[in-house]
C-alpha cells in the first residue's frame, strides 16, 4: 500500500564553499544548497589535527551566509590546520547540527 506522506525534494543547486587562509584573516564563503548557520566558530592545528585551538568565533558578512575572522597572526613557515565550524539549528528546535570544512594552509 503506497505511503501518502512521502514527499520528494530536489534541488539542482550544489552546496559550494570556500576556505581562505592569510596570515591575519580567515573567510569561509559559503552559497547554493548549504545549511544557512546560526554561528561559526575558527580553530587552528599545528600538529596535524589532533589539537586544536579556538581563535575566535566568526563574523558574518552583512546578511550573506559568508564568515569571517580577522586581527590574527597565524604562524608562518609551517603547515597549520584551518578548522571552519558552523553550527545551525534541528527540525522543530531539535538538537544542533554542524558544518565543517578543514584547510591546509603554509603561510610565509
Amino acid at each position: 500500500m503506497p505511503d501518502k506522506f512521502l514527499a520528494r525534494l530536489s534541488n539542482n543547486t550544489a552546496a559550494l564553499q570556500n576556505l581562505a587562509v592569510t596570515k591575519t584573516t580567515i573567510t569561509w564563503n559559503r552559497s547554493g544548497a548549504s545549511p544557512q548557520l546560526d554561528r561559526v566558530t575558527f580553530e587552528q592545528s599545528t600538529d596535524g589535527g589532533v589539537n586544536y585551538t579556538i581563535l575566535g568565533k566568526g563574523v558574518r558578512f552583512g546578511t550573506t551566509s559568508n564568515f569571517f575572522l580577522t586581527g590574527l597572526n597565524l604562524p608562518a613557515g609551517q603547515n597549520i590546520l584551518i578548522r571552519a565550524r558552523g553550527f545551525y539549528g534541528g527540525a522543530r528546535g531539535r538538537g544542533e547540527s554542524i558544518a565543517e570544512s578543514i584547510r591546509i594552509a603554509y603561510l610565509f
